[in-house]
């Protein structure tokens, strides 16, 4: 469950970043 939130997480990262 902890993966896909962190998951979740590093995509927004990502997303916000690009």
């Amino acid at each position: 469950m902890a993966n896909i939130l962190s998951a979740k997480v590093h995509d927004l990262h990502t997303k916000n970043s690009g």
